[in-house]
């Protein structure tokens, strides 16, 4: 179904804070952990890059608090920057998943931010699921949106596109619900205009 003009934003964000971890299917949860696993991998195998090792050595220039963890490290930093240094290493090799609708890379913008941010705020791994997972979803829509002229005019959609899904905060209302605030349970099985979007593993470019 297609929304009315002017609505798209507003169902994206009504989207974005009200889908509850129990609305999505647990099927979908599955391929979530493969997408999780698949970003590990290359996020470990461009650790020690150089362009990693600059990124690193920028961090601990600037200092913070400990707050999350550089993978594959004995590190812990700001939640910035150690979102910024695990985004850089999962990102340098271009091994890291795609999305046709996103026309780029979803996981290296959403689970680094997203794992810190649930680090520091004591999350649970289900809450980082359901929030990659509204960010992928959420991403994949306004990629679906600004469709492939997008990309032809030369656009990046990794950069341009799913920063607006994850990087300024954590989707998923499980974040930031008020206390009796309703979930949206009409959502199970389709989400917003599309089903469950799943990036594919492992593939270079």
């Amino acid at each position: 179904m297609t929304p009315p003009p002017g609505k798209m934003a507003e169902r994206l964000a009504e989207f974005a804070v009200k889908t509850h971890s129990r609305d999505i299917p647990p099927e979908i949860y599955d391929h979530a952990k493969v997408a999780f696993m698949d970003w590990l991998g290359v996020t470990y195998g461009g650790m020690d890059d150089p362009l990693v090792e600059k990124v690193a050595a920028y961090a601990a220039e600037m200092g913070g608090h400990p707050q999350a963890t550089v993978l594959g490290r004995n590190l812990k930093t700001s939640v910035d920057q150690a979102a910024l240094i695990n985004g850089t290493a999962s990102h340098v090799l271009d091994y890291d998943d795609t999305l046709v609708s996103f026309f780029g890379h979803p996981s290296v913008t959403l689970y680094p931010s997203l794992l810190a941010l649930s680090e520091w705020r004591g999350k649970s791994g289900r809450d980082l699921l359901c929030a990659y997972l509204v960010g992928l979803q959420v991403g994949g829509t306004i990629g679906v949106s600004a469709g492939l002229d997008h990309y032809m005019a030369g656009w990046h959609a990794t950069s341009i596109i799913t920063w607006q899904a994850g990087m300024p905060h954590p989707p998923s209302g499980i974040w930031h619900r008020r206390p009796g605030a309703q979930s949206s349970s009409t959502w199970t099985r389709r989400s917003l205009f599309m089903p469950w979007a799943l990036p594919l593993p492992s593939r270079p470019g």
